[in-house]
């Protein structure tokens, strides 16, 4: 009697796991369909170093790569040639940029440059030092007094790091086809800390990225004093997106294909300001803007070059992508054409393409995935528009 009683009780048990084995993947679609959306995967993600799927990445060989890290309110930028890795800026204090060159799988900074003393750009540098071997470190050569800067001069010391005074017209090679050159501070003072902000410009081969720091409108007047014309095809935008910097003088020397803006999410200053971004948007520029579209990472092999960024899809870079002096027809473009708008990558572009005619880009919100606020960032990227007849 009593093995008959635990046979039973055997059976039942199975029977009752049998049911929750079933029950679980006849409701498990539903528990993940009502999921908050900030639990879900973000669609068309691309995380650091994975390639973005049916994108430029097969035409256009990426020999040389710049990370636009998304760390909040504050600058970090990656840049890789096959036999260098350089560092500008880090962020504040625990915004992530460590873990983003830890999923690169990087060992080793070649060389790591902190633009001017203030947090937002040397808070992440303790953590980044003491992580990774640093084989140099550049800096404006300007006094700071805060605990963080003196913190920052003592792992430099304590490591023994070869350190570099960043000063105008020293220029550096990164292999037989990069280099950048210093184009600012030649003076610097430490009252102003923004204007003693180092600036860089790369060149990979054929292709151009101007990277600003903090310098604000007196120091892009000085520095076109020297470089009368900076032609460059990727700018990162000084300040943050403030009215302090893009001056229209500077910007129309500049004249970029693209620029990016370092900004936090809601951040108190309300950067980027209305004004620059008219100004940007004015000279056809396609912006980028790390509150919104994450980290972006710049891809060339010199003479082309691609975006790829955590909101949406690939896109192309030079007279190529629709965000340079074109817009992108909602009810015409193709698939790769469409990916250039953001928050819309490859899936996201058949959809677009599945909802066809819209009346305005307001009706983008009939496509799945695209809800209010990326409607809104859509509208302020000022790409994306409806041919009326």
């Amino acid at each position: 009697m009593k093995n008959d009683r635990f046979i039973y009780y055997v059976v039942f048990l199975s029977l009752i796991t049998v049911l929750a084995v079933v029950a679980q993947f006849l409701l498990l679609p539903v528990i993940v369909e009502r999921l908050p959306e900030r639990d879900r995967e973000p669609p068309d993600a691309v995380l650091p170093g994975e390639s973005e799927p049916d994108t430029l990445a097969g035409v256009i060989e990426s020999i040389y790569q710049v990370h636009f890290i998304d760390v909040g309110q504050g600058d970090a930028i990656l840049v890789q040639s096959p036999a260098m890795n350089i560092l500008v800026d880090g962020g504040d204090r625990n915004t992530g940029v460590t873990d983003y060159l830890l999923q690169l799988a990087i060992d080793t900074l070649h060389l790591l440059v902190a633009t001017h003393p203030h947090a937002d750009h040397i808070g992440g540098l303790p953590g980044v030092m003491t992580r990774f071997t640093v084989l140099e470190v550049m800096d404006p050569g300007v006094v700071h007094s805060t605990r963080l800067f003196t913190r920052y001069l003592q792992i430099i010391d304590s490591l023994d790091i070869p350190f570099t005074v960043g000063r105008t017209g020293m220029k550096r090679q990164l292999d037989e086809r990069a280099h950048f050159e210093v184009l600012h501070p030649e003076t610097p003072a430490e009252r102003h800390l923004n204007d003693a902000s180092v600036v860089l410009w790369f060149f990979f081969d054929q292709i151009r990225v101007l990277l600003t720091g903090d310098v604000e409108r007196s120091s892009e007047s000085e520095i076109l004093t020297r470089y009368p014309s900076l032609p460059s095809h990727v700018l990162k935008v000084a300040h943050h997106g403030s009215t302090t910097s893009s001056s229209r003088p500077f910007i129309d020397a500049v004249r970029p294909e693209v620029a990016v803006i370092f900004c936090g999410a809601d951040n108190i200053y309300g950067f980027p300001h209305d004004e620059t971004m008219q100004g940007l948007m004015s000279s056809n520029a396609l912006i980028f803007r790390t509150d919104i579209s994450g980290s972006v990472v710049m891809h060339t092999d010199g003479e082309e070059y691609y975006f790829v960024s955590e909101a949406g899809g690939a896109v192309p870079g030079d007279g190529m992508h629709p965000g340079h002096g074109q817009r992108v027809d909602i009810n015409k473009a193709s698939a790769e054409e469409l990916t250039a708008i953001i928050h819309i990558g490859p899936a996201r572009a058949r959809e677009v393409m599945d909802n066809r005619p819209f009346g305005s880009v307001d009706e983008l919100i009939r496509v799945p995935g695209i809800d209010a606020r990326r409607l809104e960032d859509i509208k302020e990227q000022n790409i994306a528009f409806v041919n009326q007849p």
